[in-house]
């Protein structure tokens, strides 16, 4: 153990994505077994600290205060593949980038974020939305189970690892459904068993390439880009996933900070069926208001190598989410037109590191009834939102964190209009929860009070952190 009562915050937490919500910790910890794991959690619980587990250190919102102990899980970051069980077992500690490729190198894939430095664990706890969702449903349905050290025992007895699935009965098939969704702060996971499926059944081109596309517009062009985009939408592949995106250019281009329009594709099948799927943004008419239009084919592992240098650690920024079954043309005109009005006048954020996206995916396995062994989680509400709305804040310094979240908020209330007009309920998500803003908008109060229920049982004494019961009423904006 090292306690870090003396250090910076940045020295200590190194590989935090984000240094919003980040003070200096109590201690570090950095367990290399499962007794050590116990030992810490022991320790918690005699000194009336809280444990914040870590993997990829991607959570923004995950408060580390000086009450906190913040436990790296560096040394359980394997996998391993079972061929003939269909599955991959992934230590609690895992990274999103060294599994996809070190399964796709063995022919195989499971459920991955959209990005190389994302913690598995974390972002099962949120429902973990991923490029083959349209295949196989959320992250979260392809969790067979969990291995877990909870922070208490549910029969008082001494602390130990225990695995919980979907066979489990009473309070331990409870913890299972409540990890998947609103898993955070139950415990310590030491491993997840995932589904895993052959490359070679989704029948792409050369046996591992998958068909990319992308389309890069000027600001005059948003009316074209935002008709293909919705245009698309009306019928989406499940082997599909596609985004409308705004941002600037980085630094490094020829004319940095310049605002552009991206819509970029990517398609888990053939190419043939791919370019049937995505034939208007071929069109002479669609070309024609671009300023690039290439294709691409991508090795399997290789498909999130773009986003790397997002991944850095370090400063102050957010991811903030908004799921949506419904956006117009006016809509996103308009978010586009918020966009350039905020990046280009607040100073206090930093424009180039900031985004809106628009991932859209078919949403009929993810909100059908499981026909498997595996049933849909009952912790992740948005099931049915086919569009998420992810806008990425930057800001120089912790005072710029209330204008950014002013900007997501602006941003929001216009593209969630069409759901509001038709009655639907307001959804964030999970995984990109913002610190101060309301469960509400991710769980139900039955949910709410589920969650505290099943933490009296498998955290008795308060050691985890629980954004569906605690949130963030004692740290500070």
């Amino acid at each position: 153990m090292y306690a870090a009562m003396d250090k910076g915050s940045k020295d200590i937490v190194s590989n935090r994505w984000s240094d919003v919500l980040v003070s200096t910790p109590h201690s570090v910890a950095t367990p290399t077994s499962t007794k050590d794991i116990i030992a810490t959690i022991e320790y918690a619980n005699k000194h009336k600290l809280k444990i914040i587990p870590a993997g990829g250190g991607r959570g923004s919102f995950v408060p580390i205060t000086q009450d906190v102990m913040y436990l790296d899980l560096k040394n359980f970051s394997s996998f391993e593949l079972d061929k003939e069980k269909g599955e991959v077992r992934i230590g609690g500690g895992c990274v999103s980038g060294p599994m996809l490729k070190g399964l796709a190198e063995q022919g195989f894939y499971t459920a991955m974020p959209n990005s190389n430095g994302v913690g598995m664990t974390g972002a099962l706890f949120g429902g973990l939305n991923h490029p083959l969702v349209g295949i196989h449903g959320m992250g979260i349905d392809m969790v067979k189970s969990f291995t877990i050290i909870p922070f208490s025992s549910s029969d008082d007895g001494p602390l130990r690892p225990i695995t919980v699935s979907n066979a489990s009965t009473g309070e331990e098939r409870k913890l299972f459904d409540v990890l998947r969704g609103a898993g955070h702060g139950f415990g310590v996971i030491i491993s997840t068993i995932l589904e895993a499926h052959p490359i070679a059944s989704l029948s792409l081109n050369n046996g591992d390439k998958v068909w990319q596309r992308t389309l890069v517009f000027p600001p005059p062009s948003l009316q074209t880009a935002v008709d293909t985009y919705l245009s698309l939408q009306s019928q989406v592949p499940p082997e599909m996933n596609f985004f409308l995106g705004f941002m600037r250019s980085p630094p490094t281009a020829p004319r940095p900070g310049v605002p552009i329009i991206l819509l970029s594709t990517s398609f888990f099948g053939p190419s043939s069926a791919a370019e049937a799927a995505t034939a208007l943004t071929f069109s002479p008419a669609v070309l024609a208001s671009t300023v690039t239009a290439t294709t691409v084919m991508t090795p399997f592992g290789d498909i999130n190598n773009a986003l790397d240098p997002a991944n850095a650690p370090g400063g102050f920024k957010q991811l903030h989410g908004a799921m949506l079954h419904t956006v117009s043309a006016s809509s996103l005109t308009r978010a586009f037109e918020a966009y350039i009005s905020l990046t280009g006048t607040h100073p206090s954020l930093s424009a180039p590191a900031c985004s809106i996206l628009f991932p859209t995916c078919n949403t009929t396995v993810s909100s059908t009834p499981s026909t498997s062994s595996i049933p849909r989680s009952n912790f992740y509400n948005p099931r049915d939102r086919g569009v998420y709305a992810q806008i990425k804040t930057a800001f120089h310094s912790t005072e710029g964190k209330r204008e950014a979240d002013a900007f997501a908020k602006e941003v929001f209330d216009i593209v969630r209009e069409e759901d509001r007009s038709a009655r639907r309920r307001d959804w964030a998500f999970a995984n990109n929860l913002v610190g101060g803003m309301e469960v509400g908008d991710v769980y139900t109060e039955e949910q709410i009070e589920d969650v505290e229920r099943v933490a009296s049982v498998w955290d008795e004494r308060g050691v985890g952190w629980r954004p569906a019961q605690q949130g963030w009423s004692s740290v500070g904006d």
